[in-house]
């Protein structure tokens, strides 16, 4: 795992508050992940988790598939206020923002998966 001192590139809504940023980034079933400045200890892990094999929860062709930041899974963007796949707006066009989910859980499929990377690891 890498950490830069770069900072993510932050998007801000008309308010100037934070709608989204790019905190880290891995490539699934690889042994990196780099960090950028602002990261928050969720993103360390849902990155570290992309690393042992798990897709995002709203992946469609994953052995579960939830609604997209709707959960708490740390797999989830619940936490961002504006959905970054896509990007909805109202009747006026403005940008429609939500209440951010706290990411703090996984699920045992979710784990199953992880301590069989684990494992693997460990036998090679």
């Amino acid at each position: 795992m890498y950490f830069l001192k770069n900072y993510c590139d932050k998007k801000t809504n008309a308010n100037g508050e934070l709608i989204g940023c790019t905190a880290g980034y891995s490539i699934k079933n690889t042994s990196h992940a780099i960090m950028f400045q602002g990261h928050s200890d969720e993103t360390i892990g849902h990155e570290c988790l992309h690393g042992l094999g798990l897709p995002h929860s709203f992946y469609s062709k994953a052995k579960f598939t939830f609604k997209a930041m709707q959960t708490d899974n740390v797999m989830d963007y619940s936490h961002r206020i504006q959905d970054p796949v896509e990007t909805r707006k109202d009747a006026d066009g403005n940008i429609i923002t939500r209440t951010p989910i706290d990411r703090f859980t996984l699920w045992q499929w979710q784990w199953q998966i992880v301590n069989d990377r684990v494992k693997n690891a460990f036998n090679q």
